[in-house]
């Protein structure tokens, strides 16, 4: 069984603001006021598609850590690599992005398969984004 590590009631919305700097340069902050600096180009920062690449990794790999530790399993290390591959049309996107999860954990083989799979279907709310296309909509002001 796949537990989450904190309780979200459904449905719940999240923001995020972002502002830019300079140049290709953004502030961007979450709906608690934590923030990050990222780059629309090739600035000093993490680009947005690196982010969404960060964000898959971090998120599946915590629940991932989070489901073997609970069930009595110890995480020596865990690392997940996520790749991107990129397409022109009809939009600029990726269409096919890898995960490779590497762990020195007590767990067989066959479980953690089927635990890492799990997580990603049913428990990281970046890989749910990502595998459900959700809509976008947009609204403009002009000061």
């Amino acid at each position: 069984m796949i537990a989450s590590s904190f309780k979200r009631s459904a449905p719940e919305i999240w923001h995020a603001h972002s502002h830019h700097i300079t140049g290709d340069e953004w502030w961007c902050t979450d709906n608690e006021g934590r923030g990050i600096v990222t780059t629309a180009g090739m600035g000093s920062a993490p680009t947005p598609p690196d982010l969404v690449l960060m964000a898959l990794g971090a998120c599946a790999g915590n629940g991932i850590r989070f489901n073997i530790e609970k069930r009595g399993k110890k995480v020596r290390s865990l690392d997940v690599d996520v790749s991107g591959e990129w397409t022109a049309k009809p939009c600029r996107h990726m269409y096919d992005i890898k995960m490779k999860v590497t762990a020195d954990t007590d767990m067989d083989q066959a479980t953690l398969d089927k635990l890492v799979e799990d997580v990603k279907e049913k428990m990281c709310p970046v890989a749910g984004t990502l595998l459900h296309s959700p809509k976008i909509t947009t609204s403009v002001v002009v000061k």
